[in-house]
């Protein structure tokens, strides 16, 4: 078992695809790079904004893997993502953390899923309380992560990733957002972390120059290129070579920024060709000696007296049940503290639910009112329809950031994720569904029969799953705004194309095939199959003349489909096509979301 790792490149190139309607554009964002990050140091990137050092780290994190060429070595043996990259941890630029879990609940859950059951109880909360003590985060333990500071969220956001002991640390942007204190003391932190024998490599754009003094290496880029690899104390003395002369009271950094951005002439060729884009390792010392004499009693315990070796052993895959337990409660506990979005769900439901039963008062018993009563159903089908395709359509996209930073790090797997995110809200759905139905039933007067009402209610929360799956695919396809779109033109098409407005066999033919795709039109002739047909007896008449005043000749009327079990199995077709398809489009956008 390797303890440190070392990642080496040479001659790496990237060159990203972009298609357009009549042409595909291929652009080099990595020219023919070389170079090396080594265990025992903390090594920075640096270069102005699209010079490729974030392409950079994504490829070597295994971020990235496409549209690459050249050679890439761990410890000298060939880069393999499915071998080294559970041995790595990638930070990313955004501080993607669930809002209303406080901090230990955080780390509890990311420990318990990144470490399955190889740590007892009491060895993951020492575990958690040292590198919290570490992180200075010790008295934040339970606050909620949203009323943390940005330096604070950033140290939890590094906490998270440390509970499985990574060997390499990959950081995007880590101070970004940052004050200049804050900055400083996740750098310090980064550095005690490389003492322990890790990788730790990050992009940053302008450190200040006592940070720049704390890398152990600097790898410079311009352009797709290398301009400098090397020691921070060694970039003087080599700019100095090439006539580059930084002022004594300037920070080599910004000088070195400018110097790629070409404010001093036309320079990075001569840096790239003299440093051999990264293959020259002149200006390289040798890898620190290791430091233990570190005062910070609770870094030494950070493995709890373990070696790398030992920690990797420690490090083991939770199961896919386990995974699926941990999640569905953590999306319990966030759910429950929306508790807005509960009270909002719950009131929509029992409002609707009086002003439709309001709307539609007694006219379950009346022969005057069939048709009534055949818009009841409708109307019941379409408010399930929305109520509960809005409930899902904002999970995906929201939670896409986080999502994608737990995938990528292995707290678990993307089907994990999404059997949690469907059952999680079951219960809630389920409650919504029985308000609006039982309100509007009983107001509506419709049979007091208990296998009509059972059948009416399995119906519609049968209805509500298959728009929660329409939800979720609608969600796993689009931005936020984009599902609003999607809702906005398809969920009227629904309606209009459901057989109350238009019947499909007085549908032109070259509609027909929307007629069969519309869910709702199977729920409403599931419901009106259920309410007016199964051999319903003759409606009380109040009028003079009723003309449907048997329920059977109402529905031979509209042409409409008195087959329940095809309607339902129609139904359920539907609910799977919509899950299953919203999870392999999920499981591409996270394998795809560079």
């Amino acid at each position: 078992m390797m303890n440190n790792l070392s990642i080496k490149f040479d001659n790496l190139t990237y060159r990203a695809r972009r298609y357009g309607f009549f042409k595909k554009e291929e652009k080099t964002i990595l020219n023919g790079i070389s170079g090396e990050f080594r265990e025992h140091e903390l090594s920075a990137i640096l270069g102005p904004s699209g010079c490729g050092k974030s392409s950079l780290l994504n490829i070597l994190s295994t971020f990235m893997t496409d549209g690459i060429s050249g050679s890439i070595t761990i410890n000298n043996e060939h880069w393999n993502k499915t071998k080294f990259k559970k041995k790595f941890a990638y930070i990313m630029q955004e501080e993607n953390l669930h809002a209303v879990l406080t901090v230990k609940e955080a780390m509890n859950y990311s420990i318990k899923l990144k470490t399955g059951k190889s740590l007892t109880e009491k060895q993951q909360q020492e575990k958690i309380i040292s590198i919290l003590d570490t992180l200075k985060l010790s008295n934040r333990l339970n606050t909620y992560t949203q009323h943390l500071s940005g330096g604070q969220q950033k140290r939890l956001s590094i906490a998270l990733e440390l509970v499985d002991d990574p060997q390499v640390l990959f950081l995007d942007e880590c101070t970004t957002g940052l004050d200049s204190v804050a900055s400083t003391q996740c750098i310090q932190f980064l550095k005690k972390l490389s003492t322990q024998g890790r990788t730790v490599i990050c992009t940053i754009h302008t450190p200040s120059a006592l940070m720049f003094e704390m890398f152990d290496h600097i790898y410079a880029m311009a352009r797709g290129e290398c301009i400098y690899q090397g020691s921070s104390q060694n970039l003087v003395p080599f700019l100095k070579e090439l006539d580059l002369i930084c002022p004594s009271t300037y920070n080599p950094a910004d000088f070195l920024l400018e110097i790629a951005n070409n404010d001093y002439g036309a320079q990075n060729s001569r840096l790239t060709e003299t440093i051999e884009n990264g293959k020259n390792e002149f200006y390289r010392k040798p890898s620190n000696c290791l430091n233990n004499n570190n005062d910070d009693v609770n870094f030494q315990k950070f493995t709890n007296g373990t070696t790398l070796s030992e920690e990797s052993k420690l490090s083991s895959p939770s199961s896919f049940i386990y995974q699926l337990a941990l999640l569905v409660s953590r999306n319990y506990i966030i759910s429950h503290r929306n508790i807005t979005l509960i009270i909002q769900r719950l009131l929509i439901s029992f409002v609707v639910g009086l002003m439709v039963g309001g709307m539609y008062l007694g006219i379950g018993q009346e022969g005057s009112h069939t048709f009534s009563t055949f818009k009841y159903i409708f109307v019941s089908a379409f408010f399930l329809l929305y109520i509960s395709y809005y409930s899902q359509q904002t999970s995906f996209p929201l939670e896409l950031p986080i999502v994608k930073r737990e995938v990528f790090n292995r707290h678990y797997s993307s089907s994990a994720y999404y059997l949690a995110l469907s059952l999680t809200d079951i219960p809630m759905t389920i409650i919504c569904t029985l308000i609006y139905l039982l309100i509007t039933y009983f107001m509506t007067d419709q049979p007091h029969d208990v296998e009509r009402a059972t059948a009416f209610f399995s119906i519609g929360l049968l209805t509500s799953f298959v728009a929660q799956g329409f939800g979720h695919f609608a969600s796993s396809m689009f931005e936020l705004q984009g599902t609003l779109t999607f809702a906005a033109i398809f969920l009227p098409l629904y309606g209009i194309f459901s057989g109350i407005f238009i019947l499909m066999k007085d549908a032109h033919w070259l509609f027909h095939w929307i007629f069969q795709i519309s869910f709702i039109k199977y729920s409403l002739d599931a419901g009106a199959t259920v309410i007016l047909g199964w051999n319903r007896e003759k409606l009380h008449c109040s009028e003079d003349y009723c003309h449907y005043q048997i329920p059977k000749k109402f529905l031979n009327t509209i042409d409409l489909n008195q087959n329940l079990w095809l309607s339902v199995q129609a139904l359920i077709i539907f609910l799977i096509v919509f899950r299953l398809t919203a999870f392999i489009i999920m499981r591409y956008r996270l394998k795809n979301f560079k």
